[in-house]
């Protein structure tokens, strides 16, 4: 289990009701990060795991995320935690004027 640095807490957001959490679970979140100043203290691995064993307790079985195949410290983060590489793709776009 992993656990963060004694200067620090964390605590589960205590849900009012079971529809709150219903709601909270079926979000599709677009960007989760670390800002700057606080990268590199272990926050994202820990969050991450935290995450993942939520999940688990909700009887979920499977968890997916999308990264850019340059963000290395990214892939390394996802692949510390038991995340694979499903697969890889090539978007396009264009921007219209």
């Amino acid at each position: 289990m992993l656990t963060l640095d004694e200067d620090f807490d964390f605590s589960y957001w205590k849900m009012e009701s079971p529809e709150e959490e219903k709601d909270y679970l079926n979000v599709e979140a677009e960007d989760v990060f670390v800002q700057e100043p606080w990268r590199k203290r272990g926050f994202a691995k820990f969050l991450l795991a935290q995450a993942l064993e939520y999940l688990k307790a909700h009887e979920l079985n499977s968890a997916y995320l999308k990264v850019e195949t340059t963000n290395l410290s990214a892939l390394s983060l996802y692949k510390s935690v038991g995340f694979e590489v499903e697969k890889e793709e090539i978007r396009y776009y264009t921007e219209l004027k």
